[in-house]
C-alpha cells in the first residue's frame, strides 16, 4: 500500500479523481448484494429449517418463492420502523442554512472520529490521506482515523432512522459494508474497522460502533478486488480507444 498525504481538501479531492474509493465502491459495483444473515433472518421469521453450516446459495435455495422479495428488501421495508423511532427520539439539530447530507457528513466526520476516540481509548489521526493500493493505483480508500497501519475507523454520520437501524439490527447496510471492503482492499495489512455511527440528534445514542475484520469478509473482500480490478483494466481498454 502506498499513503498519499494531502495539505489541502482540493487536492485531495482531485487526487481521487477517476479512482475507485471507498464512497465509490457501491456504485462500481452494480449487483445489489444479499448476505448470508440478511437470507437467515428471512428463513427464521418463516420457521424454515436449516444447518447452521450450510453456505449462502444454499440457505437461498431453501428460501420459498412467496418470500423471496423479502430477502432483497429487508432493509428497505425495515428502516420505515425506525423512522418512525427517530421522529420520536431526535432532537432538531443547528446546521448551516441549505447544508445537504454529505456536507453534514463531512462537517461532522472529524467529531464523530473525536468521540470514538474518546470512548475507546484509541487514539486516531484523520489528516487527508488516501491510501493507494499496490495492486492498481486506481483502487484507493480514504480513512477517517487511522489507529495504527492495520486498524481504522470509518466514520458515518447518517439519517437518524439509519443510525437507529444499524444499531438495533446489528446490519451494516450493502453500501456502507463495501466501503469496509474498500479499506481492506486498498490496505493489504489492514486487519481491524470499526464502522462508527455518530449522529448527536439521537441525545440517547449519539454515538455506537461495529466492528469488522478481515478474516470475516475475506470472501468479500476477494470477489470485490477482483471485480475492480476487471472493471479498471475495461476503463483503461475503453480510455484509450478514444485517445488520440
Amino acid at each position: 500500500m502506498i499513503v498519499k498525504e494531502f495539505a489541502s481538501r482540493e487536492d485531495w479531492l482531485k487526487f481521487r479523481l477517476g479512482k475507485i474509493g471507498g464512497s465509490g465502491s457501491y456504485e462500481v459495483y452494480s449487483v445489489k448484494e444479499v448476505t448470508k444473515d440478511d437470507i437467515v433472518k428471512v428463513l427464521d421469521a418463516n420457521s424454515i429449517e436449516y444447518k447452521k453450516s450450510a453456505q449462502k446459495d444454499e440457505l437461498k435455495a431453501l428460501v420459498p418463492d412467496a418470500v423471496q422479495e423479502a430477502v432483497q428488501d429487508r432493509v428497505e421495508k425495515k428502516i420505515g420502523y425506525y423512522k418512525l423511532m427517530a421522529e420520536r427520539l431526535a432532537v432538531k439539530e443547528d446546521c448551516p442554512d441549505g447544508e445537504t447530507d454529505l456536507e453534514r457528513g463531512q462537517r461532522l466526520e472529524p467529531e464523530a472520529v473525536a468521540q470514538f476516540a474518546q470512548i475507546t481509548g484509541k487514539k486516531t489521526e484523520n489528516d487527508l490521506i488516501v491510501w493507494v493500493s499496490d495492486l492498481h493505483p486506481g483502487i484507493t480508500y480514504s480513512p477517517d482515523g487511522i489507529i495504527s497501519e492495520d486498524e481504522v475507523a470509518e466514520a458515518k454520520c447518517l439519517s437518524s432512522a439509519m443510525h437507529l437501524y444499524i444499531y438495533f439490527e446489528k446490519d451494516i447496510p450493502p453500501e456502507y459494508q463495501r466501503q469496509n471492503i474498500q479499506a481492506f482492499i486498498a490496505n493489504e495489512k489492514l486487519e481491524t474497522l470499526h464502522f462508527v455511527c455518530y449522529d448527536p440528534r439521537i441525545t440517547a445514542l449519539p454515538l455506537h460502533f461495529m466492528t469488522v475484520t478481515r478474516e470475516e469478509l475475506k470472501d468479500e473482500i476477494e470477489r470485490h478486488k477482483e471485480y475492480q480490478l476487471m472493471v479498471l483494466k475495461m476503463l483503461e481498454e475503453d480510455v484509450n480507444s478514444l485517445s488520440y
